[in-house]
């Protein structure tokens, strides 16, 4: 796949790309080979409350290649990552005080500022926070993701207004095979004209429950290791659109309270994952045992 994809552009007469897409290429060939799994558990690799934690730890050890496409959003995701945490850097009012950190974290924490690292040693849970933020006196953390969801609306979400607004509003019930000529007569409708795919995506795709997970996960470590007076309540996820970079209509922030019950469910998907992690570092064999697990349906094959 990746050198069908080297060789794309070079029939083009292209000279640039090419060279780029090589070194990708290369780059993830040498990782791949030299892959070894540091025998931590990260927060981003996909986590949700509805995983197989003993799957999720076997699968973990595996190499994994991306195609080209998946690299390049990768790359460009960390770019936006700097950027947005370089402004806050000259924002400070907004960010929350610096943790409190093990002597050997602090170095860290001062290179990557205002990530906050994540190390604990009992859990084997390791990883970097993209920013915790001051509101009302309270800390949020914040995850920071980036998409690349076509702004425009693709004929199956105008299809879908159509089916469920448009439809309804005008009592007009019509057959899929004529839908089209109902979509070209009303698409111009100024209703029509303000719903695009982003805004279709936000409604029925985000949060990601990987992402919420992720979130979760972090807030309950930087609790559990007391990083601060204030424990964390609240915790976001802001994801921007890149195809409308700069545009308010393509930044889109989601914020959930962080109370007792969601703690408490996330501690026991970490407990789960600490237990796998453990059994499969001492070369134990084990079955699942999260309540949770919709593979096992709580637990049993």
């Amino acid at each position: 796949m990746l050198l069908k994809s080297l060789l794309k552009g070079k029939h083009l007469g292209h000279i640039l790309f090419p060279q780029v897409r090589e070194e990708i290429s290369k780059n993830q060939a040498k990782r791949t080979r030299e892959f070894k799994w540091d025998e931590k558990i990260h927060p981003s690799s996909g986590l949700t409350f509805e995983m197989c934690p003993h799957d999720h730890i076997r699968k973990m050890v595996e190499a994994k290649e991306f195609p080209l496409s998946t690299i390049y959003k990768m790359e460009h995701g960390t770019v936006i990552h700097e950027w947005i945490q370089n402004k806050l850097k000259w924002r400070k009012d907004c960010l929350w005080e610096k943790p409190i950190l093990a002597r050997e974290l602090i170095p860290k924490l001062e290179s990557i500022w205002p990530e906050v690292p994540i190390e604990d040693n009992e859990t084997g849970f390791s990883g970097k926070i993209d920013c915790i933020l001051k509101y009302k006196d309270e800390p949020v953390l914040v995850d920071i993701k980036t998409t690349s969801v076509d702004p425009k609306m693709s004929q199956r979400d105008l299809f879908t207004y159509v089916d469920e607004h448009l439809l309804p509003a005008i009592g007009v019930s019509i057959s899929k095979k004529s839908l089209s000529e109902i979509v070209d007569k009303y698409k111009a409708l100024k209703q029509a004209s303000t719903i695009d795919g982003w805004v279709t995506y936000c409604e029925k795709e985000l949060p990601k429950p990987t992402h919420k997970g992720q979130v979760c996960v972090y807030a309950y470590l930087v609790n559990r290791l007391k990083y601060y007076t204030k424990p964390i309540r609240k915790i976001g996820i802001a994801y921007l659109n890149l195809t409308r970079f700069g545009e308010i209509s393509g930044e889109k922030e989601f914020y959930y309270d962080f109370d007792k019950e969601l703690e408490e469910k996330t501690g026991l998907l970490i407990h789960h994952l600490a237990l796998e992690r453990r059994a499969f570092l001492d070369r134990r064999d084990t079955e699942c045992s999260y309540p949770l697990c919709r593979q096992h349906k709580g637990g049993k094959d």
